[in-house]
């Protein structure tokens, strides 16, 4: 049997009003989508990944007019694609590395 860990950083392009924006998904981004549902998560999965999109999307693109609202996100919404990182060694150009002190 094989057992898998779910990942909370996900790295997503969305194609958006005609526009392509990387994202990249975090585990706040699964507690917020988690919390706008109201409901189970089981009773909708699909909702429930585009949630999780949404707030990543917010977070990295917070004046962006599909932001502003789900409504307006799920709208605009026209495709996805998961990025696949060649080396995980390298710093991720999405997180922004504090500085020490």
């Amino acid at each position: 049997m094989v057992s898998t860990v779910p990942r909370y950083d996900v790295e997503v392009d969305l194609t958006v009003d005609g526009e392509v924006l990387r994202i990249k998904t975090c585990f706040a981004d699964q507690l917020r989508a988690e919390r706008a549902l109201g409901r189970s998560p089981m009773d909708a999965p699909m909702e429930q990944v585009a949630q999780v999109w949404f707030a990543a999307f917010k977070r990295r693109y917070p004046d962006h007019p599909a932001a502003k609202a789900f409504g307006r996100f799920s709208d605009s919404l026209q495709a996805h694609e998961d990025v696949e990182r060649d080396d995980e060694d390298e710093p991720d150009p999405l997180v922004p590395t504090q500085s020490a002190g």
